[in-house]
């Protein structure tokens, strides 16, 4: 019932959402496997490389606070989503062709206006439900891009190796982004007149959660961001320092997307019973153990089984995330995506920085990842028995979307 809803809904709507969110998606799908590997061919160095992502990750949380936040107050207009669509594409354009090392961190900041759009069609896909159906047919696009993105790479990877084109996944990150910032203008949906005063429920909510929960979940939530950013940036490197083939590289994203679509809606039906506080507990836990493989050094078939548990975490972390933050901040599926994203571009510097002191990209680098779920895990369990404490009941689950990236 919970899938069919979901369906429905995204038959509902309009080519701008859906399909925006979708491109949106597969550019970061596409970008998460072809940006360190692009930079590591070009002998940029470990330290280098986290600094590209961590000037992105900055970057994109200033765009989100200062841009992003005035587009949502203006309803997110077409021209502003476009400018940002083009504004990546143009970053990524940049780094298919040789151009001096500091012009990397301008082209980081490029790329890293793709991250603006994210909160703006989960606005929009909001304004019209802001119901467990509506945001949980989002989310579903938004892995289906992601997945289309990895399988792009792959495509551009092999063409890459029959025809001897270099570049051939930069330029088909381009294609992508050209093609969101088109998508822009297509008809979208009309916005719904809201009577004033609205909201006033949240913002007793957010009155009853208090400080110490807010700061206790926004933390747990930065961490754990913190250890998919590390995921991202550096599996595809100690693949690489395996010498895997780049396709095999993308299969492991792959078949965490591939199985995070399966769990979807069983990790919703958990979180319908358990809560969003206890379900976010024991994610953290989960995504823990699925770092133990890597750790330990094991071989390629406990690799892809680690990435299929994975994905159980990254499913529920992801929707959670965003439905915590909108009801602790009292700011609906738009302002918690828009929360949301700030917090995972902080993790997301904090993720590609811990493992600088690691030897190379041994297994040693996903330690940190390992430490940062537990951390999160035990600040959770301080946050819930605090809520409790102040007599805030436990949220209902209602489902929630997110982005893969970075988003």
């Amino acid at each position: 019932m919970m899938r069919g809803a979901a369906l429905g809904h995204w038959s509902a709507m309009r080519p701008h959402t859906s399909v925006g969110l979708l491109l949106n998606s597969a550019f970061v799908g596409i970008s998460t496997v072809a940006l360190p590997l692009a930079l590591a061919e070009r002998g940029t160095g470990k330290a280098g490389i986290a600094a590209f992502f961590v000037v992105a990750a900055v970057g994109s949380a200033v765009l989100n606070l200062s841009i992003g936040r005035r587009l949502l107050a203006r309803g997110s207009p077409r021209w502003g989503i476009a400018l940002c669509a083009a504004a990546a594409a143009v970053g990524m354009s940049m780094m298919c062709v040789p151009l001096p090392p500091q012009l990397t961190y301008p082209i980081a900041l490029a790329i890293a206006c793709n991250t603006v759009n994210y909160p703006q069609y989960m606005a929009i896909a909001a304004e019209h439900a802001e119901s467990a159906s509506r945001i949980g047919a989002a989310r579903v696009i938004c892995v289906l891009g992601y997945l289309a993105g990895l399988g792009l790479f792959s495509v551009a990877t092999q063409a890459r190796d029959a025809t001897g084109i270099s570049g051939l996944p930069l330029y088909a990150a381009v294609v992508v982004a050209v093609a969101s910032a088109l998508c822009a203008w297509l008809p979208r949906e009309a916005r719904p007149t809201r009577p004033p005063g609205g909201g006033g429920s949240a913002r007793s909510n957010r009155r009853r959660s208090g400080v110490v929960v807010l700061v206790c979940f926004a933390a747990a939530l930065l961490l754990l961001r913190s250890v998919d950013s590390l995921r991202q940036v550096y599996l595809p490197l100690y693949g690489y320092s395996l010498h895997l083939a780049p396709s095999t590289i993308s299969a492991f994203f792959a078949l965490t997307a591939v199985v995070e679509i399966l769990v979807l809606v069983p990790v919703g039906i958990v979180a319908d019973r358990l809560g969003n506080q206890r379900s976010f507990l024991v994610l953290s836990v989960l995504g823990g153990v699925s770092f133990l493989p890597l750790v330990a050094e094991l071989n390629l078939p406990w690799l892809f089984l680690s990435q299929a548990l994975y994905a159980l975490f990254i499913a529920g972390f992801q929707s959670i995330g965003i439905v915590l933050m909108g009801e602790v901040l009292g700011s609906g599926a738009g302002g918690g995506a828009l929360s949301y994203v700030v917090l995972a571009q902080a993790g997301t510097t904090l993720g590609v920085v811990m493992p600088i002191f690691a030897p190379g990209y041994t297994g040693s680098v996903f330690t940190a990842a390992v430490i940062c779920c537990l951390i999160s895990a035990a600040l959770l369990l301080l946050g819930i028995r605090r809520d409790r404490r102040v007599g805030g009941e436990e949220r209902r689950s209602v489902g929630g979307a997110a982005c893969p990236q970075s988003c």
